[in-house]
């Protein structure tokens, strides 16, 4: 009885470990502060990424690479929205940013 129950445990283990290397996702590190708040793309290679203390960063790679953006604010940027490739909002604390 017990035999069964472990091949089981460790065939649902390995089942797993297959089905979740397969959904496609993989880590992809910055340089930020701290957490990661908000991202937004206006393509498939073109994005930006916005996170705790100020954070930017945007990427021209389809996130591959991040390049760090300076904003006047140490706030968390909690939300960011872009129009097109140059036309972006964003909230950071009590200020909303805009692009032009």
């Amino acid at each position: 009885m017990f035999k069964k129950q472990l091949i089981s445990i460790v065939f649902i283990i390995f089942a797993a470990q297959i089905i979740f290397a397969q959904s496609g996702w993989s880590i992809n590190r910055t340089d930020g502060p701290g957490d990661l708040i908000s991202v937004f793309f206006t393509s498939s290679d073109n994005g930006w990424v916005t996170g705790d203390g100020g954070y930017l960063a945007y990427t021209e790679d389809g996130g591959k690479t991040w390049q760090r953006r300076i904003l006047n604010t140490v706030a968390n940027i909690n939300e960011i929205y872009f129009r097109n490739d140059d036309n972006g909002y964003l909230v950071a604390g009590r200020k909303m940013f805009i692009t032009s």
